[in-house]
This record gives C-alpha cells, structure tokens and sequence, in this order.
C-alpha cells in the first residue's frame, strides 16, 4: 500500500525537484518555512500530545500542498528561464514560451523530461501516459492562457498528483 510523504521529506522533494525553491514566505525581514510553521496542523508530532505523524493524504494536506505547489511554482515559472541551461530544473527541453501548437516536440521532451524529474516514470516518444499531460496543456492553449501560466499548470499538476507525494 501505498504511503504519503511526511514533511521533511515533502520539503526536500520540493527544492529538488525546483531547484532549490522551498515553501516559504517573508515575515518582516524572515523567510519563514511554511512546511515548518504549520507541522502542528498538517500532523506533525510534537512528542507532547502526539508522537506518530499522520502521513493520511487529508483534505487538509491536499490544501496545504496545493498552496505549497502553486507558491513553488509560481517562483519557478519565473526563474528557470533566466538561468543557465545546465542550471535549470523545469525549462528542461523546452522553453518558457512554447506550445503545443508551436513546437510540439520540445513541449513533449519537456513533458517526458518533468515526468522522469517529478514522477520517476521514463516514457518514451509517443507514449500514451503523456495524454492527460498534453490534453491539460493544449486545453489551456485553446483557453488563450499564456504559455507560462500554462506551463506552471503543468508543474502544480505535477507536484499535487499523487505520483509525486506518495510512495
């Protein structure tokens, strides 16, 4: 049977997988790790009056991943194309803004490529486990989203299936 991550483990998952891109945000002049900050209320023990953490998928983890991989990538969509080719963990055999009806072929690589990153799952050309992938992304193209809204549709799908946080 399968199980979810915990947090710690989430959390590394995450930055890997970006880049180094965490779930955080600014308080005042603090970064503030959000994983950190809400452990008590996604089923972190705290040795007092829990000791095991709940690793259930609940409709609270779900939110909070949501959150978490909407504010990753977000970042991520932003910076990855500014960086150095060897350096970037999204824009992998694609660019920010291609699109099925522009250059199919490198938006399937990137789609292989971010499935072998996010998922461990190595499809070849053509595979038909691409399908809701390229669906998700020529729906949005017909929709008039741009391509880089598009693209961090694709990478919040990513982290928020369960692929990514279950093993």
């Amino acid at each position: 049977s399968r199980r979810r991550m915990d947090l710690d483990q989430l959390d590394t998952a995450i930055r890997q997988v970006s880049g180094g891109i965490g779930w955080t945000e600014l308080r005042g002049q603090t970064e503030v790790n959000l994983f950190q900050d809400l452990a008590a209320t996604l089923g972190k023990p705290d040795f007092i009056g829990r000791t095991e953490e709940d690793l259930l998928p609940s409709a609270m983890f779900e939110k909070f991943l949501s959150d978490a991989a909407r504010s990753v990538c977000t970042a991520l969509i932003a910076q990855d194309p500014g960086r150095e080719r060897a350096a970037r963990t999204f824009f992998l055999a694609a660019e920010s803004e291609d699109t099925i009806s522009k250059n199919p072929a490198a938006v399937e690589d990137n789609l292989r490529a971010l499935l072998l990153r996010f998922h461990a799952r190595k499809l070849p050309a053509g595979s038909p486990e691409l399908d809701p992938w390229t669906w998700l992304m020529k729906s949005a193209e017909h929709a008039h989203v741009t391509p880089s809204n598009t693209w961090r549709a694709v990478c919040v799908a990513l982290v928020v299936h369960p692929d990514f946080y279950t093993y």
